[in-house]
């Protein structure tokens, strides 16, 4: 707006714009001070001096080039209209109390000065200097505020906008000029990875932060991964770290530390989830068959702390694992014969990708390459050809072809006997119990009881013995040994009593 030794000679007559001539003595042209349509001010006069005028303008380049002219003061209290005999009119660029006593008040104006260039700050008192403050920054039409002065209380706050930039579904390197942005990250195809620079890169250092928000899924979050030589809060050197999805988390380099730190906005909701979270995601084959079906579905991780969604049914077969749709599920080995294999959700944190694994064991898969996430969500049973055994879920039940796991026609104390059920996990068989008794004899019953307690044991069928007697009933057994055994006991038989498993609860990690 101002420029040392700037002056040139105009020839105007009237009220119209300043025609600049040439530069008087060795003062500077404007042109060679100021960019072309540049805001201004300008002080005018005649020779002598007795005919003034100080006001701001733009200048346009041009031939020749021009300033408009809005007037702050002159000696006639107006815009001077200038005649023949007062050229040559000297137009020169000097600081001005107009804009002098603006500085010096903070640039507080009740309204924003007409002259104020792209850059320049207003702090409006429209409302009142007792009342509030707006300070803003000017550009163009746009006034964007930095902050406010509350008179009461009596404090300054900063402005509490944040410049939320969406990186959509891609990833992204950190630089020094993404200061202070909240980046938001669109997961819902999987998680996406936030690369950080070294702190000591320029334009870094003590104190940057940045924002982070992922959104668009429940489940996949955004990692962050930092330069191989520096750590995020207490992790290892080089590890990353993942960040909740839909939980809006500040990113700030310590130098006091040397290590980036994460810290989540107190205002957003910190996700974790129980283990009860499981929904859908149910077991069925045809039997006789190598391939099994998932249906959709979502369940907690093992530990609680992500939600894994399969989004689609799946089929898979007896093979060794390979992702997709009609592959193998087999995490290690060959498929066995007569064998109890664990269904489990997994999940690739890095793509988001979820798929279906089976194995032997029921809480430790071999997990494929870069699967880093597991739930068990079922058991089922090969047959004699390694194919699987037909069954039925519902929720936490499997149903079974009724299997007649004890017929006997002895008495005998409680004693731990194998069941129908999975191994290598806790259920409960359901099914019926048979109790016969031949007229006038003793009696027949049969009790269960858990597998970790004997004395905590319940009568399921009894026959008391007076006339002959055949009693069937309905049962849900008590919670089983990882062997598939619950405790059984008859502790009178003058016929037979019969145990037939029907299927079993799984409460599929609910509990745990």
């Amino acid at each position: 707006m101002f420029a040392e030794k700037t002056m040139e000679a105009s020839a105007i007559t009237g009220t119209g714009s300043y025609q600049l001539g040439t530069p008087v003595g060795a003062f500077k042209t404007w042109r060679s001070q100021f960019a072309d349509l540049s805001p201004v001010f300008y002080c005018a006069e005649n020779g002598d001096g007795t005919i003034w005028e100080i006001g701001y303008g733009t200048l346009t380049y041009g031939s020749p080039d021009t300033i408009s002219r809005s007037v702050l003061a002159s000696s006639t209290g107006g815009a001077i209209s200038w005649a023949v005999a007062d050229a040559p009119v000297y137009v020169f660029s000097a600081p001005l109390a107009t804009w002098m006593k603006h500085m010096a008040l903070g640039g507080v104006a009740a309204a924003v000065p007409a002259w104020l260039p792209d850059g320049g700050i207003w702090s409006s008192s429209a409302d009142g200097i007792a009342v509030r403050l707006k300070e803003t920054i000017k550009h163009g039409a746009i006034f964007a505020e930095r902050g406010r002065y509350e008179g009461v209380p009596g404090i300054w706050v900063s402005s509490p906008r944040s410049y939320f930039v969406d990186n959509g579904a891609a990833g992204l390197t950190l630089t020094a000029d993404m200061i202070g942005r909240v980046i938001e990250f669109d997961t819902a195809a999987g998680a996406r990875t936030l690369t950080l620079p070294a702190g000591a890169t320029a334009g870094i250092g003590h104190g940057f932060t940045a924002w982070v928000l992922g959104y668009g899924s429940t489940t996949n979050g955004v990692v962050i991964a930092p330069n191989g030589s520096e750590v995020i809060d207490d992790a290892a050197t080089g590890a990353s770290v993942t960040i909740p999805p839909r939980v809006l988390t500040r990113l700030s380099w310590d130098g006091a530390r040397m290590r980036w730190r994460t810290t989540r906005d107190p205002t957003t909701r910190s996700i974790s989830y129980s283990k009860e979270a499981i929904f859908g995601l149910t077991l069925s084959t045809a039997g006789s068959s190598a391939t099994f079906f998932v249906a959709a579905g979502y369940a907690a991780d093992s530990t609680g702390g992500s939600v894994m969604e399969l989004t689609s049914s799946i089929a898979k077969t007896t093979a060794a694992w390979s992702v997709g749709n009609a592959q193998g599920a087999l995490d290690t080995g060959s498929i066995a014969n007569s064998t109890w294999y664990h269904v489990h959700l997994i999940e690739r944190i890095d793509t988001g990708v979820r798929d279906i694994l089976i194995s032997l064991s029921p809480t430790s898969p071999t997990m494929p390459a870069n699967y880093t996430r597991a739930r068990r969500i079922g058991s089922m049973r090969t047959n004699g050809s390694a194919q699987w055994q037909a069954f039925t879920q519902s929720g936490d039940r499997f149903y079974i072809a009724n299997v007649t796991d004890l017929s006997t026609g002895s008495a005998f104390a409680m004693t731990l006997t194998a069941m129908s059920i999975p191994t290598g996990i806790i259920v409960r068989p359901f099914g019926f119990a048979s109790a016969i008794c031949a007229p006038s004899s003793g009696g027949s019953a049969v009790r269960v009881a858990p597998a970790n307690n004997s004395a905590a044991f319940q009568q399921v069928a009894w026959a008391d013995g007076s006339a002959a007697v055949y009693i069937s009933a309905a049962y849900e057994g008590p919670p089983s040994n990882t062997s598939g055994q619950t405790y059984v006991a008859v502790p009178m038989n003058s016929s037979l009593i019969q145990l037939v498993t029907a299927g079993w609860i799984d409460r599929r990690g609910q509990d745990s």
